[in-house]
């Protein structure tokens, strides 16, 4: 059985670019990612080694190579997930709130690190 797509914040995405493997771990996994645009944005920079000063130092993250393979697309949200978005909006950021509504609507798997959906599953308010 294979994964197929996954929703993934941005964390999670970097946190696979860091490995330095991340075109051959997926395809390994037999899966693909998928992030909501502002996830995307936020995906950025990596954590470099600390500078003479003992402070910590930030590294492009490419992920050109995932686009570049397939591996990963970037999927607007559409007008009809407005409802959706609302909800997880009260809850998450931003960025993070627009993957859990693609993973809600597109019936995907949610990869996070963010501990309110990954309790269970439940983004209800506490």
């Amino acid at each position: 059985m294979t994964p197929g797509p996954l929703v993934c914040d941005a964390c999670v995405v970097l946190n696979l670019v860091a490995t330095g493997r991340e075109v051959a771990l997926l395809r390994a996994a037999g899966a693909t990612v998928v992030m909501a645009p502002r996830a995307r944005a936020e995906a950025r920079y990596l954590r470099g080694p600390a500078d003479e000063a003992g402070r910590p130092t930030l590294l492009p993250a490419d992920l050109r190579p995932l686009e570049a393979e397939g591996l990963l697309a970037v999927r607007a949200l559409e007008a009809s997930d407005a409802s959706v978005l609302v909800k997880y909006a009260s809850l998450l950021k931003d960025s993070d709130a627009g993957c859990a509504t693609l993973a809600e609507t597109t019936g995907a798997p949610l990869a996070t690190d963010d501990r309110k959906p990954r309790r269970g599953g439940s983004l209800e308010a506490e």
